[in-house]
C-alpha cells in the first residue's frame, strides 16, 4: 500500500476556493498540485502541497458539502482497489462506495 500524500481536508463556499488556495500557499511555501471541478457532486477541489503539510480544499454549497463534512483527512494512494480492502481489514470503515473522481494533477 503506497501512500502518495496525506492532506488535511478543508471545506469552503464556492466563491472562496481561489482565496483559500492562495492563503495556504503563502505560509507553507506550497503549490497548487490539483485543481478541478467535480460537477457530479456540485463541488470544485484544489490541493495545496508542501513538504511540511498538504491541504485538500473542497468548495461547494452547504448541501453539496454535507456528505463530506466528517472527512478530516484525505489520503492519496497509488491504487485504491488494493488499498480499500487492506484498510478495512485494519478496522477502517468506508462510508461511501469508491467512485472515480475527475482528478487532474497540475
Amino acid at each position: 500500500m503506497r501512500v502518495r500524500e496525506v492532506q488535511v481536508t478543508l471545506f469552503v463556499p464556492p466563491d472562496r476556493l481561489h482565496e483559500t488556495v492562495a492563503f495556504y500557499k503563502a505560509p507553507t511555501g506550497g503549490r497548487c498540485t490539483l485543481h478541478f471541478p467535480f460537477p457530479e457532486r456540485g463541488l470544485a477541489l484544489a490541493s495545496v502541497s508542501s513538504p511540511a503539510v498538504s491541504f485538500l480544499i473542497v468548495a461547494g454549497d452547504v448541501a453539496s458539502l454535507l456528505p463530506f463534512r466528517e472527512t478530516k483527512l484525505t489520503i492519496l494512494v497509488e491504487n485504491i482497489e488494493a488499498v480499500a480492502p487492506a484498510v478495512v481489514a485494519l478496522g477502517a470503515e468506508i462510508p461511501q462506495p469508491v467512485t472515480p473522481v475527475p482528478m487532474r494533477r497540475l
